[in-house]
């Protein structure tokens, strides 16, 4: 019966748990209460969600936008360029007659030139 415990042993031993469940509650509360300061309320990290897909969301049509006028610019500069080659040719069409012209014409003259010199001697 050494074990045996008297009343007033078993109250002051019950009245040490209560004593350290109530010293573990207010840490675990203060725990608690530190951890919800650190946090956002739900309304407002809700509020950032929208708001960041919102952003996200006119940055998706910003480049949309910029997409279709690089596009633009590009089938733009297309045809520029390929109306200048076009020119270009055409100019180097003209340019390649002009000088075909000049060279016949002074072949020919060399020739009348060259006749004419062969019949005088």
């Amino acid at each position: 019966m050494g074990d045996d415990l008297t009343p007033g042993e078993l109250s002051r031993r019950i009245d040490h748990l209560k004593e350290d469940l109530k010293d573990d509650t207010r840490a675990i509360d203060d725990r608690l209460t530190k951890i919800a300061g650190e946090m956002l309320p739900s309304t407002v990290w809700q509020q950032r969600n929208i708001a960041v897909d919102e952003r996200f969301g006119r940055i998706e049509r910003d480049l949309e936008r910029l997409d279709k006028k690089i596009d633009q610019r590009v089938d733009g500069l297309d045809e520029r360029v390929g109306t200048r080659f076009e020119k270009i040719r055409q100019r180097g069409d003209v340019t390649f007659t002009k000088v075909m012209t000049v060279i016949s014409v002074l072949v020919a003259l060399g020739l009348g030139f060259w006749a004419a010199l062969a019949k005088g001697h």
